[in-house]
C-alpha cells in the first residue's frame, strides 16, 4: 500500500512538474497580450520575418468551421500546400502518421514544391474554398492568386509559445531560397479580428 502511495505521489509530480516545465521553457498557454493588429503583425515580422500581406485570419462566418476542421484533422503548425483554392497537394502517409513532426513537415514542403507540374498525381479536392479569410494588415478579403507558385499555409497561435520557433524560421528561410516556386501564408488562430 505504501508503495502505491509513493508511486502516486511520484506520478503526480511528473505530470504536473513536466507541465510547468513545458510552460516555463516553451511559454505554452501564454495570454494573448496584443492591443492592436499592427503590434501583433510587427511581432510576427520581427520574430519570424512573416510578411504583413501574408498573415491571414478566418472571417467571423468561417471561423468556427475552420477551427473545427483544424482540430478534427489534428493539425498544429502546417495546414497544407495548395495549387489553388480547390486543389491541395496530398499529404504523404509518412507525414500523416505524425503531423506535428517538424522534420516531416519540412521534408513534405520541400517535396511538394517540386510537384506542381504533376497536378493529377498529387492533388485532391479540398474544402479550402469553403472558408473565407481576411488579410490581417488591411482586413481585405484574401483572394487566392494562381500565379504558378504553390501556396504553403502554416498555422500560428501566440499561445503555442516558442516551441515551433525554429520550424517557422526554417520554413521562411527555405522559402526565401525558392521564391519562384512558393509563397508562404500564415493563418492566425489568434483573435486578431477583434483588434483595432
Amino acid at each position: 500500500m505504501k508503495k502505491n502511495v509513493y508511486l502516486l505521489i511520484i506520478g503526480t509530480f511528473f505530470i504536473y512538474g513536466c507541465s510547468s516545465i513545458l510552460r516555463s521553457k516553451y511559454r505554452f498557454n501564454q495570454p494573448f497580450r496584443f492591443s492592436t493588429k499592427m503590434e501583433y503583425l510587427n511581432y510576427l515580422e520581427n520574430k519570424y520575418s512573416f510578411s504583413y500581406a501574408h498573415v491571414l485570419y478566418p472571417d467571423s462566418l468561417s471561423q468556427y468551421a475552420f477551427f473545427n476542421n483544424v482540430m478534427q484533422a489534428r493539425l498544429s503548425q502546417y495546414y497544407g500546400t495548395f495549387i489553388n483554392d480547390t486543389l491541395e497537394v496530398k499529404k504523404t502517409k509518412h507525414l500523416s502518421e505524425n503531423l506535428t513532426c517538424i522534420g516531416r513537415v519540412l521534408k513534405e514542403i520541400e517535396i511538394n514544391s517540386s510537384k506542381v507540374g504533376y497536378i493529377n498525381d498529387v492533388t485532391t479536392n479540398t474544402v479550402f474554398r469553403d472558408y473565407h479569410f481576411k488579410v490581417a494588415d488591411n482586413d481585405s478579403d484574401f483572394v487566392f492568386n494562381p500565379n504558378g507558385k504553390v501556396k504553403i499555409f502554416l498555422l500560428y497561435a501566440f499561445a503555442m509559445g516558442n516551441y515551433f520557433d525554429e520550424f517557422f524560421k526554417d520554413v521562411v528561410v527555405w522559402a526565401k531560397n525558392v521564391p519562384e516556386k512558393v509563397e508562404i501564408f500564415i493563418i492566425s488562430l489568434d483573435p486578431i479580428q477583434k483588434l483595432p
